[in-house]
C-alpha cells in the first residue's frame, strides 16, 4: 500500500486499491532508519484513513401506496439510477463515462465518493406508475421529480428510496396455458435460451430444482408441453393444470420484462415494459392461504410466484421438478396440499385468463 523514499523518508501511497476504509480505518507502519555507520532507530507511524462515502437506496413497488418501503414489498430489478452533481450534470468516472447504478433486487449503490453535493436521479421505468421519493439518513431535498439531493462528507448515506406504484393487469400482459403449448408459444419459449432456464432455476428453485440446470429455451418449452400441459388430474391429485398455470404465469413474467428478455414477446402480442408483469398488482381474494397472507391481500405477481415456490418442497427433498404445494417434497399430494393447489389454481387461472 505504501512506499518510503530512502533518502527523505517521505511515506507515500503506492497502491490506493490496498486501502479500504470499510475494511480497516487505520494502519501502523514500523519504520527503521540508519545513519550509515551502524546506528539504527525505529518509529511507529500511524496512518488514519479517510472514508470516501457511499450513497445507497432502493427502488420498490409501494403495494399499499403509503410512501414507505415496508418489509413485505418488493424491489425492482434493472432500474437505472444516475449520479449527478449539484447542478444536475452527470458525474463521470476516470474515463469520462457517466456514473450510473442498475438495481439488483431493487438495490442501488454509489461507492467511494469525494465530499460534495450530489443528486441521485431515477430513470422512470415503464410498467409501473411513478410514486414518491423518500430522503434517507442524511436528509437533503427533492429538487425535481425522481431526483433527491444531499450533501455528502465522510459518512455513508443510506435509505434513499424511490417508490413505484404497481399497475393492474391488462389484455396482452399474460396468456392462457394453451398458448404456451402451441407452436407459437413454444417458439417464444425457445427464444428465452439459457437465460430463461437460469431465471426459472434461480427464482423457483424449490419447484424446478435442477430440472433446467444446463438447459436452454427449447428444453424448457418441451418440459412445459410434455410434463405440465399434458398432466392428468389423477397424477396431480388436484387441479390437473395448476402446475401449467403456475409456469404460464412465470413465463409471462419473464417475457414481458424488457430487462429480462428484451422485446421478443411483442411480436407475439404481449405488452413488453421495463419491469414486465412482475410488478403488476393482484388481489388474492379467498386464496390467501396458498400465498401465506390474509385473504384479499394485494400482492405483486412476482410475490405470488415466490410465495408458491416457498410453499413447495420446503425440505428440498426433490432434486428435480416438484409439483407446486408438495410442501414436504415426498412426491405425493395429500389432502392439505391438494387444497392449497386448488386455491392457487383459482387465482392463477383467473390471472392467465386476463390475457
Amino acid at each position: 500500500a505504501f512506499t518510503i523514499d530512502p533518502t527523505t523518508a517521505e511515506i507515500t501511497v503506492a497502491d490506493e486499491t490496498e486501502l479500504d476504509y470499510e475494511t480497516v480505518t487505520s494502519l501502523e507502519l514500523l519504520v527503521e532508519g540508519n545513519d550509515g555507520a551502524g546506528g539504527t532507530d525505529t518509529a511507529t507511524v500511524t496512518i488514519n484513513l479517510l472514508n470516501l462515502a457511499s450513497i445507497e437506496g432502493t427502488v420498490y413497488v409501494d403495494t399499499n401506496e403509503n410512501g414507505l418501503f415496508d418489509a413485505n414489498e418488493m424491489g425492482i430489478d434493472g432500474v437505472t439510477v444516475e449520479l449527478l452533481d449539484a447542478s444536475g450534470n452527470p458525474v463521470v468516472d476516470g474515463e469520462g463515462n457517466p456514473i450510473t447504478s442498475i438495481t439488483t433486487e431493487g438495490y442501488y449503490l454509489f461507492e467511494d465518493l469525494a465530499p460534495g453535493t450530489y443528486q441521485i436521479h431515477e430513470l422512470q421505468p415503464t410498467g409501473v406508475d411513478d410514486g414518491l421519493e423518500a430522503l434517507g439518513s442524511l436528509s437533503g431535498s427533492i429538487p425535481a421529480n425522481d431526483t433527491m439531493q444531499l450533501a455528502l462528507e465522510r459518512v455513508d448515506a443510506s435509505d434513499y428510496v424511490f417508490a413505484e406504484i404497481g399497475q393492474s393487469l391488462a389484455s396482452g400482459d399474460v396468456a392462457g396455458i394453451g398458448f404456451w403449448q402451441n407452436w407459437h408459444g413454444q417458439a417464444l419459449i425457445a427464444q428465452g435460451g439459457t437465460s430463461l432456464a437460469q431465471w426459472l432455476t434461480t427464482n423457483f428453485s424449490n419447484v424446478f430444482g435442477d430440472e433446467f440446470v444446463g438447459a436452454d429455451g427449447t428444453d424448457v418449452a418441451t418440459f412445459y408441453k410434455d410434463q405440465l400441459f399434458r398432466q392428468k388430474g389423477n397424477k396431480s391429485k388436484g387441479p390437473a393444470k395448476v402446475d401449467a398455470n403456475f409456469m404460464s404465469l412465470a413465463l409471462a413474467t419473464f417475457f414481458t420484462s424488457n430487462y429480462l428478455a428484451g422485446d421478443a414477446a411483442t411480436a407475439y402480442g404481449f405488452n413488453v415494459t421495463d419491469t414486465g408483469i412482475g410488478t403488476k398488482i393482484v388481489n388474492v381474494g379467498d386464496s390467501g392461504a396458498a400465498f401465506g397472507v390474509a385473504d384479499n391481500t394485494d400482492l405483486t405477481i412476482m410475490q405470488v410466484l415466490w410465495a408458491t415456490n416457498d410453499l413447495t418442497d420446503m425440505p428440498d427433498n426433490e432434486t428435480g421438478f416438484a409439483h407446486i404445494y408438495d410442501t414436504n417434497g415426498d412426491g405425493e399430494i395429500d389432502a392439505t396440499e391438494a387444497w392449497l393447489r386448488k386455491l392457487a389454481h383459482d387465482l392463477f387461472a383467473a390471472i392467465n385468463s386476463e390475457g
